[in-house]
């Protein structure tokens, strides 16, 4: 009964909508500031946008609901579209309450995000085609919507704290997008030349752990934190660090798309008893 009700929950697309809010929610702490309103759009608008792509990316597919995201999207097709116009409806609403550059600015992004599936409605490749693009596209995007954007919301300054922070999140958004190609090595089309195919899972996941071993070393980069060193943080690092070596085509989808994608989440847990922490003991 859990099993089905958490399964529910993550391909219903609402795991992923918490995981990219998460992020902007890490980024309005760093920069102590808070936004509502964005947070809810991205929150809404996320989990819109994987419900129009799963619904398109499952067209194609044959296994049984229980095996497979894109299957059991396919079987539960009119609650997923039902989701997703009432959620674009609420995306509407936030997006119009932002101020007028970071509202342009999210609807490129939501722009490009379009141009990774919507191309496959008419036979067309996406940019999800172009050899080895697609894990920085995806990183890059998500990099715009919980960092750059909230730092416009919020007023920051561009030093070069800010583009290590940029870095930071480029670099860990590409360690957990990696495991997801991994997982779809045997099941995407042999012309979607992903990391995994190109350079083999092995050499994949290297690339992950290195992302990760980066982001760690900037922690302990002196003066990058103004709070000191977030051990906390450090510590989900260390974790996604552990879960990305063990990623596996054989381990079930669900290790996926709920452990690796519940990643944002702690990390947004973490800043939170770390900044809070850091308050108390001042």
């Amino acid at each position: 009964m859990f099993q089905r009700l958490a399964r529910s929950f993550v391909y219903s697309n609402f795991w992923v909508g918490l995981a990219v809010t998460s992020l902007s929610v890490v980024s309005f702490l760093t920069f102590r500031d808070w936004n509502w309103n964005y947070v809810l759009l991205c929150f809404t608008s996320t989990i819109a946008f994987y419900g129009y792509a799963r619904l398109v990316e499952s067209v194609e597919v044959e296994e049984t609901p229980e095996q497979h995201i894109a299957a059991w999207t396919l079987s539960h097709r009119n609650s997923i579209i039902g989701i997703s116009v009432i959620c674009t409806l609420a995306s509407i609403y936030f997006w119009f309450d932002l101020e007028s550059t970071p509202r342009w600015a999210f609807a490129l992004a939501s722009g490009l995000s379009g141009l990774y599936t919507l191309p496959s409605l008419f036979n067309r490749r996406g940019v999800r085609y172009f050899a080895g693009f697609k894990l920085f596209y995806i990183a890059a995007i998500w990099t715009v919507v919980t960092l750059t954007i909230p730092a416009l919301i919020s007023e920051v300054e561009v030093d070069l704290a800010l583009v290590l922070h940029h870095l930071e999140r480029l670099l860990f958004l590409i360690a957990i997008t990696i495991p997801f190609d991994i997982r779809d090595a045997r099941t995407d089309a042999t012309d979607m030349l992903t990391l995994p195919m190109w350079i083999g899972v092995t050499g994949a996941r290297n690339v992950a752990l290195t992302c990760v071993a980066f982001v760690i070393l900037l922690q302990l980069y002196p003066g990058y934190n103004v709070t000191g060193i977030p051990w906390t943080e450090v510590g989900v690092y260390l974790l996604t660090g552990y879960l990305v070596h063990r990623s596996d085509e054989e381990l079930p989808d669900m290790y996926f798309s709920f452990v690796i994608e519940g990643l944002p989440i702690i990390l947004a847990v973490a800043t939170a008893i770390w900044f809070g922490a850091s308050y108390i003991s001042v």
